[in-house]
């Protein structure tokens, strides 16, 4: 590919990044009760990121409208789970995807209905039908980090040993990656070498039909800051604005753009959420008493389209205590229907320290109270929503 191909490609990806993140301020502002006007306001929102996100993809704009309008609830990114097939001898095992043949890691999307590990399960059942494997955790795979083009998702990733299975147990013969005569699908090639990882930093220009969309959208959005009632659709219409006007400040390019397949638009998966376990240097956890229950909690809250879990965990921590924090690492993620709370979220928990020059915690509007615990004192804490298990769960992973 030469290096003028390289970067339409990424403007598209960008162009089609920007939608969903449009796309997902109008379905928030939506689902969360808005008055008359913002109603009116965001319906429009979420019509021009269809035709925003149509210049990039191969269907009409009254198609992915459509899409759009079908998925009701809170945005945030969709979760997906990848099977890494490892081989001590071979490396990296890829199959043929059953529908275009092409060769990857074999990866899903985890239903609403289901937790990542039964999505998991169910995965390595068509892949491996009759022998019983043990994946285990590896990462996650943020969409928006390897510049694919589809709707924001976290993958979590896990690897299983394949070494002594047999090759006929397969649904489809596996290939080692380092013998493929084919190019593999895009997710599989930024986890094994980070291909596309400069998606990111690829000249965004702009051709005249993306710019009069962009107007648009920064016209309602003012409105919308000059005229909403709710504060929190202040800061949504803050954002769309700030988003709006930073693209429209760069360059003009009426080169075509090349339209692709963005994937699935109406896909619903369990909701994504980023929480923070801040230890400090004597092994005690800061908690906080949130204002909505009174209950005592870690830093978090949901993801928003286009961060990745860790920054939904660090803006949390900003937003809630007023404290900036280094993260050390994932503990795990957790589903909260698999911890008995009736919950649709499946929280990335991180561990992390106050960073040196941080502001003080302080109590906020949704913060009443803070403090420092001994991890033996959460038993006498009324605790939000498993947070106990899951910071038990989180100890556990990190103990030497």
């Amino acid at each position: 590919m030469n290096e003028t191909s390289a970067v339409i490609g990424s403007r598209e990806r960008r162009i089609g990044l920007l939608a969903d993140e449009l796309r997902a301020e109008a379905a928030n502002g939506l689902y969360y009760g808005p008055d008359a006007g913002d109603a009116e306001r965001f319906t429009e929102l979420r019509s021009l990121a269809a035709r925003l996100l149509a210049q990039v993809d191969l269907r009409e704009a009254e198609e992915i409208e459509a899409a759009f309008r079908a998925v009701n609830g809170p945005a945030t990114p969709r979760l997906g789970v990848v099977l890494i097939l490892s081989h001590q001898r071979d490396g990296v095992m890829l199959v043929g995807d059953p529908e275009t043949g092409v060769p990857g890691a074999p990866h899903g999307f985890v239903s609403y209905e289901q937790d990542p590990e039964t999505a998991l399960r169910e995965l390595a059942r068509r892949v491996i039908p009759d022998e019983e494997i043990v994946p285990v955790p590896h990462g996650v795979c943020d969409s928006v980090a390897a510049g694919l083009p589809m709707c924001h998702t976290y993958y979590l990733t896990y690897v299983v040993d394949v070494t002594f299975v047999p090759a006929d147990a397969f649904a489809t013969t596996p290939v080692a990656a380092d013998h493929l005569t084919t190019p593999p699908d895009a997710l599989t090639r930024y986890i094994i070498d980070g291909s596309d990882r400069d998606v990111l930093d690829a000249p965004l220009y702009l051709p005249a039909p993306v710019s009069n969309i962009l107007e648009r959208m920064r016209s309602i959005a003012s409105e919308g800051v000059e005229k909403t009632t709710d504060p929190y659709n202040t800061q949504r219409w803050g954002r769309v604005l700030e988003t709006a006007e930073a693209v429209l400040a760069t360059e003009n390019d009426d080169r075509p753009l090349v339209p692709a397949d963005f994937g699935p638009l109406d896909v619903v998966t369990p909701n994504a959420a980023g929480e923070m376990l801040i230890i400090g240097d004597d092994g005690r956890i800061l908690l906080m008493r949130r204002s909505d229950t009174g209950e005592w909690a870690m830093p978090g809250g949901g993801s928003e389209v286009g961060e990745s879990s860790a920054a939904t965990a660090v803006r949390e921590c900003q937003e809630e205590l007023g404290v900036d924090v280094v993260v050390d690492g994932l503990a795990g993620a957790y589903d909260g229907r698999t911890l008995g709370v009736d919950s649709d979220f499946v929280c990335f928990v991180y561990v992390g320290r106050i960073d040196g020059a941080s502001p003080k915690p302080r109590t906020t509007v949704e913060a009443v109270d803070f403090g420092w615990f001994d991890p033996a004192e959460l038993d006498g804490l009324d605790m939000f929503m498993a947070h106990d298990v899951k910071i038990a769960r989180a100890l556990k992973v990190i103990s030497p």
